[in-house]
């Protein structure tokens, strides 16, 4: 979790890599399946499961899916390793 915070202060150190889609997406806590596959280019269940792997889907009800951002890059972080 300190590493997410970290990032978000030094956000500006890497400013030159992101466009208006990123600094968007990166505020967000919570997103859905739709913007998630459009976002990191992957279908919805590779995203599901990966989002399931990490701790980070939450389902409410019967259709209402969210995907909380900070615990699924991590994640992917970890198993890609890249920072």
């Amino acid at each position: 979790m300190s590493r997410v915070k970290d990032f978000r202060t030094d956000f500006w150190k890497y400013s030159y890599r992101f466009d208006d889609i990123d600094l968007e997406f990166a505020g967000k806590y919570f997103f859905t399946t739709c913007e998630g596959c459009e976002y990191y280019g992957i279908g919805p269940k590779p995203l599901t499961r990966l989002a399931k792997e990490a701790g980070a889907f939450y389902k409410m009800g019967y259709r209402l899916v969210r995907i909380r951002r900070d615990l699924f890059e991590e994640h992917l972080r970890e198993i890609y390793g890249k920072d």
